[in-house]
């Protein structure tokens, strides 16, 4: 028998059972999810309008454009306590410079710069002087909060109409435009997390920073950088809701 007659060997098909199996986390979630759907309507007819749930979008993505940053930060082993009161600081700072009629391109650059600073500050507390990200993380919630509530007096802070940040608290083809936003986001992390070097070595050094360090990964590098975009999308994730920043 010539080798161009031999049979070719055929992939092996995923079974049903192999599949639930391997996504069932994920298969659960949803399930769950459709539940408290299922319940929720019952309850409450108006729940399942479009119109409330694009508001359960536009909630939703406030949490949602902070996540997927976080989620690096998680995957590489560690954690950041800081967000809540970095998002509020940057957004007072943001409001501050409007008072002061700053235009809102240079105001929204400075708030993402202050914002990448403070992750970056984060990143070089762990990687260098290797202090436990729960630690520095809960230094600067602890600062951040403080000088965000002396700057308000715990007060609201009032902005001006503004037509650019009205648009990011709107809608954009009947879907609020925070939620685009916070796909465009999602999708930019995948490809980030699964096509780049830097994802695989944030799996990496997530798993086993010894090992990913014997492999020449600089885990001292993936460390700093994994808190630096979370500063800049902390930096820039109020603009996107439009609403008067608040301290609690």
């Amino acid at each position: 028998m010539s080798a161009s007659s031999l049979p070719l060997p055929q992939g092996k098909s995923v079974s049903l059972k192999q599949f639930v199996s391997r996504h069932i986390n994920e298969i659960g979630l949803l399930v769950v999810i459709a539940i408290l759907y299922l319940v929720f309507s019952l309850n409450a007819p108006g729940f399942i309008s479009l119109n409330n749930q694009m508001n359960v979008l536009r909630d939703a993505a406030t949490i949602g454009i902070a996540a997927w940053a976080m989620t690096l930060i998680i995957i590489s082993g560690e954690i950041d306590v800081s967000v809540g009161p970095m998002v509020a600081f940057v957004s007072v700072c943001l409001a501050f410079l409007l008072q002061f009629e700053v235009p809102l391109a240079i105001a929204c650059l400075l708030v993402l710069l202050l914002g990448a600073l403070m992750g970056t500050l984060a990143g070089v507390l762990r990687g260098v002087f290797n202090v436990p990200s729960f630690v520095a993380t809960l230094g600067l919630w602890s600062a951040l909060r403080g000088m965000g509530l002396f700057m308000t007096n715990a007060l609201p802070v009032p902005i001006n109409e503004n037509e650019v940040l009205d648009w990011l608290g709107g809608q954009f083809l009947g879907v609020p435009v925070s939620a685009l936003i916070m796909m465009v986001l999602f999708a930019l992390f995948v490809f980030i997390s699964r096509k780049t070097a830097f994802g695989r070595s944030v799996f990496a050094v997530g798993g086993n920073a010894t090992a990913a360090q014997l492999c020449g990964i600089n885990v001292r590098r993936v460390r700093i950088l994994i808190f630096y975009p979370f500063g800049i999308i902390s930096g820039g994730d109020r603009h996107f809701v439009g609403g008067a920043p608040r301290f609690r």
